[in-house]
């Protein structure tokens, strides 16, 4: 998947904030990857836009970026190139792959917005990319997490259809779909330990859920999820 395309950046964004935390009249996302998070401002300024990006505190190894709400204001999801980059921004907020490219090869969503991990489970099917059950991974140490996979016959579709704008994350994807066509073993313990590639923020006040106008997968902007 090429680099960012500015026309599509606002979908993207609706899909980060899955992400993100409001804090007054602005959103801010963070995660451990400078890069990432240079990306997201180079694409918001990109689009006329304004966002500055800091580390957050001295000790800690956390990059923000954070831009107006405003930028955001009335954009709505009306077509499928809206919902490949809602997807991707998604994915690259809130998405987890190998850390290791020579791990067996997956990709899942999860999060505690049940209601807008099945919104996205849709928008992924309606693209024909085929997905896993909706599921809690263990009740006992959470009974509101949930996750689903994206089916490994779909992971060659979901890498050339949505793909990947994350610095660390796209190349990792693209490894993964070669290695799944030569076939792999399957690693022993969960894909969701540690040492998966999901790395964001969840400090401060969470982004309110996402609003479904018609269709639950057709998210509007300006309607992120309140914690």
């Amino acid at each position: 998947m090429n680099g960012p395309r500015i026309g599509n950046c606002r979908s993207y964004l609706l899909g980060a904030m899955h992400d993100g935390t409001i804090h007054g009249s602005t959103i801010r996302i963070c995660q451990k990857e400078e890069s990432y998070v240079a990306m997201i401002k180079g694409l918001i300024m990109g689009s006329g836009g304004r966002a500055w990006t800091y580390r957050e505190g001295k000790l800690r190894t956390l990059f923000v970026v954070e831009f107006s709400r405003s930028f955001l204001k009335g954009h709505r999801m009306l077509t499928a190139q809206d919902s490949i980059h809602y997807a991707r921004g998604f994915f690259d907020a809130e998405g987890g792959v190998p850390s290791d490219t020579r791990s067996y090869p997956y990709i899942y969503f999860a999060q505690k917005d049940r209601a807008g991990l099945q919104a996205l489970r849709s928008m992924l099917q309606e693209l024909g990319i085929g997905c896993g059950a909706m599921h809690c991974p263990s009740r006992r140490a959470d009974p509101e997490y949930w996750r689903f996979y994206v089916s490994r016959e779909s992971h060659a579709r979901f890498a050339r259809v949505v793909g990947s704008w994350h610095p660390r994350k796209a190349p990792i994807v693209q490894a993964m779909i070669q290695k799944n066509a030569k076939g792999g073993r399957a690693p022993i313990g969960s894909p969701a330990s540690p040492g998966s590639a999901r790395t964001g923020c969840h400090r401060g006040r969470r982004t309110p859920r996402q609003s479904h106008p018609s269709r639950p997968s057709r998210p509007s902007g300006g309607t992120a999820r309140r914690g």
